[in-house]
């Protein structure tokens, strides 16, 4: 029972090993440049720092984006329920301008 035990604690310590080159090349790319390049704290949180703003303003971005959709979509209804303009567009009006021949 205790060599199963201590197989697999070694298996799981060499997988991890393994992976772990993997992950330090993947990091890479996010590490910062040479004046707050020092392996420490400050470059730990620095790191941190940057992946969580990052992370925030992407939601930031996309939240706009939806909210922006939102009050789109609540102009057209507004538009066409209150005050009756309609929006229907031809396709062949669309396309009729183009440079093609049709």
């Amino acid at each position: 029972m205790e060599f199963e035990i201590i197989s697999r604690v070694r298996e799981i310590f060499d997988r991890t090993t393994k992976q772990a080159s993997e992950v330090s090349e993947a990091l890479a790319v996010i590490e910062p440049v040479p004046p707050f390049g020092g392996r420490g704290t400050v470059t730990v949180l620095l790191t941190g720092a940057a992946l969580l703003s990052i992370a925030l303003l992407g939601g930031v971005g996309l939240t706009a984006m939806v909210i922006m959709l939102i009050a789109l979509g609540i102009i057209f209804l507004i538009l066409t329920n209150v005050f009756g303009i309609s929006f229907d567009v031809d396709p062949s009006e669309v396309f009729r301008y183009g440079g093609a021949p049709w």
